[in-house]
């Protein structure tokens, strides 16, 4: 498309906008990347898009700006024929370590996945159980002992607000009280997007035919979030940005399944169980 501007280009060049400013006689062009023939093709589409999820790639490549006003955070990637398992899930002694994403805040959830061969296996939630962390945990630890036995060694991938602040009766932090309960802490990552891209990239591949992540199918708050529960605000407002998901009943185990899925990202295998000793992970040593 051309904006009364006199200049000359070849009859067939598509990709690109330009127009003039009539005030100052500036010029701008907009160029998208059909500009270059080579581009145009759907496999090179499909090759340059590998790993990128849908609203990325507008934004990088479509020169796209559209504001996901309400639109669900993993909706368009998310399949529930594909990620939802059809039977339910148990962990495989292929990888004796399962790690448990927490979040705490509004109202404390935990996610409990395995890492295996490129693959989340998503094997249990427990969403919104309230505050009391002591409580809680204790609980969850128990119930995950019963459900999948004693051979599995848990790693807790935690919110990292709660290494310093908590839902306690004696005012101490989540963590402490979980170190309490003898638990392995690790924290997760802190910002919002690195997080969901971090779920993203599991969400958008697949291993051999198979889904980067898989459901069972009880993790009905987890599912519900996926296929649209879990998304962006209608309106942005003082304490809610239109780019930050809002805070609902799916966001917590949302919260708790990203935080666990950012140190998968960050340590690439859990297939062996790994050696944390002395590690430094944002800024803090941990000598388990």
């Amino acid at each position: 498309m051309e904006r009364d501007l006199n200049v000359e280009l070849p009859k067939e060049t598509k990709g690109y906008e330009i127009w003039k400013n009539s005030n100052n006689n500036f010029a701008c062009m907009r160029l998208h990347y059909s500009a270059d023939p080579a581009k145009r093709s759907k496999e090179w589409k499909k090759q340059a898009s590998y790993g990128m999820d849908q609203k990325t790639w507008n934004t990088e490549m479509e020169l796209s700006w559209e504001v996901y006003t309400g639109a669900g955070v993993y909706s368009t990637e998310f399949n529930r024929e594909l990620h939802v398992s059809k039977i339910p899930l148990s962990p495989t002694s292929n990888n004796p370590v399962l790690l448990r994403g927490w979040d705490f805040g509004g109202n404390h959830s935990c996610i409990i996945v395995q890492y295996l061969n490129g693959r989340v296996r998503v094997l249990k939630e427990y969403a919104n159980m309230g505050f009391n962390t002591r409580r809680i945990a204790k609980e969850i630890v128990e119930d995950c002992n019963l459900t999948f036995g004693p051979d599995y060694r848990y790693i807790e991938v935690i919110d990292p607000s709660g290494l310093h602040e908590g839902k306690t009766s004696t005012g101490m932090a989540c963590a402490d009280v979980m170190r309490e309960l003898g638990l392995q802490i690790i924290p997760g990552e802190q910002d919002p997007s690195r997080r969901i891209d971090a779920v993203m990239q599991f969400l958008i591949s697949t291993v051999k035919g198979r889904p980067g992540i898989e459901i069972d199918p009880s993790c009905r708050m987890l599912i519900d979030g996926f296929a649209g529960g879990y998304h962006y605000p209608e309106k942005e407002t003082k304490n809610q940005k239109r780019n930050k998901p809002e805070k609902n009943e799916y966001s917590h185990i949302h919260d708790a399944l990203q935080y666990a899925c950012t140190r998968i990202s960050s340590f690439g295998s859990f297939e062996k169980s790994i050696d944390f000793k002395g590690m430094d992970l944002d800024g803090i040593k941990y000598d388990f």
